[in-house]
């Protein structure tokens, strides 16, 4: 599921030739030209009252809960609950954090900050006591489509 608040807001900057509509790209049209690729990707247990934060980047972030719920704060001022199975992709390279509870404290997960080649991914541990959430997390580097732009 992904929160339309959570979208950057697209527009081309140049059409290409080809298109025939003068309203912007069409959800299908970026979907198709959209490229998303890494290898940088980890699990990390939130335990008790914890959280993880990035600074704002170039790349889109991948969160996926496996166990419990967490909260990412920060995407468009707002805050975004996303519960067991569900998805949640942050396109716009805003800052934000990922915490078990609203109030929880959160440390940079320098994992990833950078890029990294990973083939089986590591797990973290962020806090202490009961498991409250595992989630799958990953950046990716983002290819944009010709004549797009973030704003």
């Amino acid at each position: 599921m992904i929160a339309a608040r959570e979208l950057p807001e697209f527009q081309p900057s140049a059409a290409p030739a080809e298109r025939s509509r003068s309203d912007g790209w069409s959800l299908s049209d970026f979907l198709n030209l959209l490229d998303l690729r890494g290898q940088t990707w980890c699990i990390v247990e939130l335990r008790g009252s914890a959280g993880f934060n990035l600074p704002g980047d170039d790349g889109v972030a991948f969160y996926g809960v496996i166990k419990g719920s967490v909260r990412i704060a920060g995407v468009a001022g707002g805050t975004i609950e996303v519960g067991q199975g569900q998805v949640q992709i942050v396109l716009s390279g805003e800052a934000h954090a990922i915490r078990s509870e609203a109030d929880s404290p959160s440390v940079v997960l320098d994992f990833l900050r950078h890029e990294q080649a990973v083939d089986t991914p590591p797990t973290f541990t962020i806090g202490t006591g009961p498991l409250a959430a595992k989630v799958l997390c990953a950046r990716l580097k983002v290819t944009w489509p010709a004549g797009l732009r973030r704003t």
